[in-house]
């Protein structure tokens, strides 16, 4: 892939999604307000939980979140486990795209229970 060449990603396995199989990992549901937004928007997408297991990852110690523009940003452990992350892919209904921040957000909110 040009992003992995492009930014000296190596691996020795993958797997890809399509957005059909995501959605059928099941489909989280928040609405998110900025400060500098004109108003809150549903957004939608599988849990981190649910796409990490979908590929055979259960209790993971760092997961690196690697965006379209170089952006890295690891998660330990314990930052993983503080918090419910969800891998968001709509908004308002609509899949993102590249140029709308796209092609996913990954979101979280404070650990629920």
């Amino acid at each position: 892939d040009y992003f992995f060449k492009a930014m000296k990603i190596d691996f020795q396995q993958a797997v890809a999604f399509d957005y059909a199989m995501l959605e059928a990992l099941g489909m989280q549901k928040i609405r998110l307000g900025m400060a500098d937004w004109e108003q809150p928007y549903d957004f939608e997408g599988p849990s981190l939980q649910a796409l990490l297991a979908a590929v055979g990852v259960e209790q993971p110690t760092l997961v690196t979140i690697t965006a379209l523009d170089g952006y890295k940003m690891a998660l330990d452990q314990a930052l993983l486990n503080a918090h419910d992350w969800t891998l968001m892919i709509k908004r308002e209904g609509r899949y993102f795209g590249v140029g709308d921040m796209g092609p996913a957000w990954l979101v979280f909110t404070p650990k629920s229970g």
